[in-house]
């Protein structure tokens, strides 16, 4: 199931289309962001993407499964 999918029911399929390429673009961003710099430590990196940290640790996951 994809995080879209997870969503409650009453947000738009469109927005919730939008919210699965915006997490994408931020997963490419992530992956790009540690093929430059392997030793990015969270913090760098939520730094670096303007998110929070237990986000960045979702996005790692995220690119743990690809």
């Amino acid at each position: 199931m994809g995080e879209a999918e997870s969503l409650p029911g009453e947000v738009p399929e469109s927005l919730k289309l939008l919210f699965e390429e915006w997490l994408d673009e931020l997963t490419e961003e992530a992956r790009r962001a540690l093929a430059r710099n392997p030793r990015l430590s969270t913090e760098e990196l939520a730094r670096s993407l303007h998110l929070p940290p237990e986000g960045v640790k979702y996005i790692l996951t995220r690119l743990e499964h690809r």
